[in-house]
């Protein structure tokens, strides 16, 4: 069996942002979320010591002790590797993405729960709209989710030059 070839990392993440803008309210807001959560893995990851099988125990699977978007970004953040705004933003859109994952029918961006918190994420409100309408919850969330996959891509690059290795034996 042939093994697949993986693609950069900027191949995906121009491919997911094409595959992203052709789904539903839902699906966006679950798979960005799903998206970030994976970089913070890998950030996490990176940030550790240099030993997988023991990282895996911490990071993989939703019972490991890291293995949830929400204690992702705690750690994120309580580790040093974002800043609060960043946290700020990944809160609200670990939010969004509850609240599409979890009602049953209904949610969509235009959804003044939606809406209000779209309107709170810092990085969206740092974009300048262009001319013409003000940008509406989606083109918010997009704007969020893209600046802080950038913002992460760069940290994981970061970490990983500086990758920790386990102290050697004393005796």
């Amino acid at each position: 069996m042939m093994a697949k070839r993986r693609r950069p990392k900027h191949e995906d993440i121009l491919g997911f942002m094409e595959e992203f803008e052709g789904e539903s309210d839902r699906a966006a807001a679950v798979l960005g979320a799903a998206y970030l959560d994976d970089h913070l893995r890998e950030l996490i990851g990176s940030f550790l010591i240099d030993d997988s099988t023991r990282v895996d125990e911490l990071l993989k699977g939703p019972l490991a002790p890291l293995g949830s978007f929400a204690s992702r970004i705690s750690a994120s953040y309580c580790m040093g590797l974002m800043s609060k705004n960043e946290y700020n933003d990944l809160q609200i859109i670990r939010e969004i993405r509850n609240r599409f994952a979890h009602e049953l029918h209904g949610v969509s961006f235009s959804d003044a729960w939606v809406k209000n918190k779209c309107a709170e994420l810092e990085l969206a409100k740092a974009m300048k709209p262009l001319p013409g309408s003000p940008p509406g919850a989606r083109e918010q969330f997009t704007a969020a989710l893209s600046l802080l996959s950038y913002q992460l891509r760069m940290r994981i690059l970061e970490q990983k030059q500086q990758r920790r290795v386990v102290p050697s034996e004393y005796w």
